[in-house]
């Protein structure tokens, strides 16, 4: 750029010389990212952690250049240790599910002893800035189960599976359909598909039923509400309008709202009966873990919440 300013053609040259290392070295970096396992997601790691981190790395260097003893590869073996291992065991023992904050697109990741399961993708949108970086930040790098449901927004699978080892989908976008009325285990969760034109889906994981409700239509409601089979622990729904007969029929202690809207007279009937509300646009991405419960991105546990409610 500065020979540039003094003479174009000199500029012009320096760039396209150096042009050459650089388009080899962009090469390289791609080759790279192409192969196996060229990238690894580690999660978050605590603070405890980068400070042990920090410790060891002055271990090293001291241990070098003042007492010069060759500690560092056993320090760098100590420290891949804690960053690699630590995690895959907590991932090990971690049970947790977590519905995440995605405007409009149901979307839900859970965890089980190492083991993951993958409700809807959302769009392209929804996969590349929510989903992926969700992934990556929990140190996801193979979801086990992937369950595809017939939305009309869920075309972010294949950007998913790009960056994401996905060993099985299935669903009414994948080749391998949910049998109507049957249950199926996909690893830790056991799948239930209740409708035939409405995708109504039931999934239990540790003993936690989830019933979710994509669109509530007056005929499915009417259907929900004469029946008790689809009694639930927890209502998964898209915020709009539910009659108290559905309320009745399902018995939900928990109800969590994936959209940006969520209907007043809704909620206020849930306060009524006491019923846990959770919402997506105000709460942020909602987690529940079987010693801690439920509890929201941006309202902590314990913390009232603008509906009144305490989460």
């Amino acid at each position: 750029g500065l020979a540039g300013l003094v003479w174009s053609p000199v500029g012009s040259a320096i760039a396209w010389g150096l042009g050459l290392p650089l388009h080899l070295l962009m090469a390289l970096v791609d080759f790279s990212n192409r192969q196996p396992a060229s990238t690894l997601a580690l999660g978050e790691i605590s603070v405890l952690q980068v400070g042990v981190l920090y410790s060891l790395l002055a271990l090293a260097t001291l241990g070098r250049r003042l007492i010069a003893l060759p500690i560092v590869w056993p320090t760098a073996l100590i420290a891949a240790g804690l960053v690699v291992l630590v995690p895959a065991y907590q991932a090990a023992q971690t049970t947790q599910i977590t519905v995440l904050a995605a405007g409009f697109d149901p979307v839900l990741v859970a965890r089980h002893q190492g083991q993951t399961l993958l409700f809807n993708s959302g769009d392209n949108d929804t996969a590349f800035y929510t989903l992926l970086p969700h992934l990556r930040q929990a140190g996801i790098n193979r979801i086990d189960w992937g369950v595809a449901p017939p939305l009309p927004r869920a075309t972010g699978w294949p950007l998913v599976t790009a960056q994401v080892p996905v060993l099985t989908v299935q669903g009414a976008a994948a080749a391998d359909p949910l049998p109507l009325g049957q249950s199926m285990t996909l690893g830790p969760t056991v799948v239930q598909s209740l409708g035939g034109e409405t995708p109504l889906l039931r999934f239990t994981l540790a003993e936690q039923a989830w019933l979710w409700l994509p669109e509530p239509t007056a005929v499915l409601q009417q259907v929900l509400a004469q029946s008790e089979q689809f009694q639930s622990d927890v209502l998964w729904w898209n915020g709009e309008a539910l009659v108290e007969e559905v309320l009745e029929a399902v018995q939900p202690r928990v109800a969590i709202a994936s959209s940006r809207t969520l209907d007043g007279e809704t909620a206020d009937l849930m306060r009524s009966r006491q019923i846990e509300l959770y919402w997506t646009a105000e709460d942020g991405a909602i987690h529940w873990r079987p010693e801690t419960g439920f509890w929201g991105l941006a309202n902590p546990a314990g913390v009232p919440n603008r509906r009144g409610l305490i989460d």
